[in-house]
Parts: structure tokens; C-alpha cells; sequence
């Protein structure tokens, strides 16, 4: 036999003041329009989906904190460009398929949720860009854009592309062809300038090596970068299978001020 002290009463029931206070709230919010302006698109979120987010707890209206972040990831994959193929027009081999690199940009997932989550809940709409990580995020929709760095090292030849115009032209002597070697393929990102500096590191016997240059621009995440070469008695042509680098584009001295001088950090790279 089951006693009355058994049964627990509900704090809130359908009857509640809060309940309804909250259900009053909760049909309000899901009639505003909340829109998120990402890289040229226009995101309504649907009223189906902010009413699935909102929830009671403790009498208060809440939202699933999980299904928030859920959606923010599924619109970061949809429309960022992090770790996505790109389509590149080449100067002189057609379009081609150049595989992710470092450059590209999502939404801060970690930081947009709790920000997304308060403006739901104060039931009076928005339209705003999420936060945004990485770099090439441009509101118009575009992503490596006309400023660029093209290498080509079946050409051995790299372009500096400034506003849609070549601003410099030059062969280069990319990595060797070799596994350890290679110049790595994708869309990379300057990340820093320098100037005057010593690159440092290590040869194939194991000994250090440290090579000064006038003008450094690091491109990925393992230490490759365009720097000046003076070492380099030709550039272009098929020097590189024998003779090349160590994974950098290496430039003509000649050259390299017009490089460095012509890009700024966040400037897409394009090897392939």
C-alpha cells in the first residue's frame, strides 16, 4: 500500500504563476526574429528551434545550454572556412583544388554560446555576427579575396597579388621533393613579419644550422615561411630537386623587399 508520504509534490505545476509567467515568455521569444549576419548570409533562426532550446529550471526559464552550442557548431561548419578545400584560380595552371591550410575562420563556438543564450532570453530579438576565430573573415562573403600570395612550385614561381593587381612576380626555389623537405600544399596565412633575423634549426646529419635573412614572413604551423635566400645562385626551373630548401620559398635578395612591403599579417598564402 502506498502512504501519502510517499508521493512528492511538484514545486511548480501547470498552474503556477511561474509556469505561466514562463510559458507567457517562452511563446514571446520564439515570435522575435533573431538573425545572425555570417560572411554575406542572413541566418533566421527558426522559431521551432529557440522554442526547443528553452526549458524550466528551478520555476526560472532556462535554455539547454548543449542544443545551443549544437546549432552555433553546425552553423560554424556550414558556413567557416577552417579546414576547408579551396578553388583557386591559378595565374598560369587553370583552377585548381589547393587542400586547408592555417587560413580560414570559424565561430567561437565557446564564446558566442553563453552570448546567444542571453539574448534569447531577454525575448528582444537581435541581428548581430557571431565572434569569430582565425582569420580571412571577410562580412561580404569573399575569402582569400585579391590580395594574395600564389606559389606555384610546379612553376617555381610566386606572384604577390595586391587589390586584383600583380605587384610582384618572381622565381623561387621551393623545398626539396622530399618527405622530410617539401614546401607543404594549402591555403596558408602571413602570421608575422620580421625583420633582420636568424632562422635556426636542424640539417639531415643532425647538426644546427642558423641562417640569416633580411626579411622573414612565416606562412604554417611547422616553420615554413618566404624569406631572402642569398645563398641561391639561380632560382626557378628544376634547381629545386636538387638544390632546394628546407620546406621555404626561398626568394631572389632582389626581390624580397617588394614581397615583404606589399603584404601584411592575415594575407592568404596559396601553395600548391
Amino acid at each position: 500500500m502506498i502512504e501519502p508520504k510517499d508521493y512528492l509534490q511538484p514545486k511548480v505545476t501547470t498552474t503556477s504563476a511561474s509556469f505561466k509567467a514562463a510559458k507567457t515568455k517562452a511563446e514571446s521569444i520564439t515570435k522575435q526574429t533573431y538573425l545572425y549576419k555570417l560572411s554575406g548570409h542572413k541566418v533566421t533562426i527558426p522559431a521551432a528551434t529557440l522554442a526547443s532550446w528553452l526549458t524550466l529550471k528551478d520555476g526560472k526559464l532556462t535554455t539547454k545550454t548543449t542544443a545551443v552550442k549544437a546549432y552555433l557548431t553546425k552553423l560554424s561548419s556550414k558556413y567557416g572556412t577552417i579546414n576547408k578545400t579551396r578553388t583557386f584560380k591559378s595565374t598560369k595552371r587553370g583552377t585548381v583544388k589547393v587542400k586547408a591550410g592555417l587560413y580560414g575562420w570559424s565561430i567561437k563556438v565557446k564564446r558566442e554560446t553563453p552570448t546567444l543564450s542571453k539574448l534569447v532570453l531577454a525575448g528582444k530579438g537581435m541581428s548581430r555576427t557571431p565572434a569569430i576565430q582565425g582569420s580571412g573573415y571577410h562580412s561580404n562573403g569573399t575569402d582569400i579575396g585579391k590580395s594574395y600570395v600564389e606559389v606555384d612550385k610546379q612553376n617555381q614561381h610566386m606572384w604577390v597579388y595586391k587589390n586584383g593587381k600583380v605587384v610582384v612576380s618572381t622565381d623561387i626555389v621551393t623545398g626539396l621533393p622530399t618527405k622530410a623537405h617539401h614546401t607543404p600544399t594549402g591555403v596558408w596565412v602571413i602570421w608575422s613579419k620580421q625583420h633582420n633575423t636568424t632562422l635556426r634549426g636542424k640539417n639531415d646529419n643532425g647538426s644546427s644550422y642558423a641562417s640569416k635573412v633580411k626579411y622573414w614572413m612565416p606562412v604554417d604551423d611547422t616553420g615554413v615561411g618566404i624569406h631572402d635566400s642569398s645563398w641561391q645562385p639561380t632560382y626557378g626551373g628544376t634547381w629545386y630537386k636538387k638544390h632546394g630548401s628546407h620546406g621555404c620559398v626561398n626568394t631572389p635578395p632582389s626581390k624580397i623587399k617588394a614581397v615583404y612591403e606589399n603584404v601584411s599579417v592575415g594575407t592568404p598564402v596559396i601553395i600548391f
